[in-house]
């Protein structure tokens, strides 16, 4: 189990990172605000993270706010990154990953303490 969660993180990074550095042309047309689409698709890999989390070891406040400093340092990467192949880097799609990574690995940590609570 540990394996394959951690191999999905990392083929789902990967397709994130091919995905945001397509040239805006190539991309499917959506109907969906763009900071939307930056919210789900960081939405998903925090909780992509949050699942190895609880598959490696317990969740702890530290290891979650480490996961965070993390993803949001990918996804400052990947947002600047971006200008290198003629898209536009911009802020507010890098604020709407940080909101969707706080989504993510919030569902960690509701997990944990609903967890902890029945246990009991």
């Amino acid at each position: 189990m540990k394996r394959l969660t951690l191999g999905i993180l990392i083929a789902y990074s990967l397709f994130l990172l091919v995905m945001t550095h397509l040239p805006i042309g190539q991309l499917p047309p959506t109907q969906t605000s763009d900071k939307l689409l930056h919210f789900c698709a960081y939405g998903v890999q925090g909780l992509l993270v949050s699942f190895c989390l609880i598959a490696y070891r317990p969740i702890r406040w530290r290891n979650l706010i480490y996961c965070f400093l993390g993803l949001c340092l990918f996804a400052g990467i990947d947002e600047l990154t971006q200008g290198l192949v003629a898209r536009f880097p911009e802020w507010l799609d890098w604020c709407a990953d940080i909101a969707g990574i706080s989504a993510g690995l919030a569902v960690a940590a509701v997990l944990q303490i609903v967890n902890k609570s029945w246990s009991i």
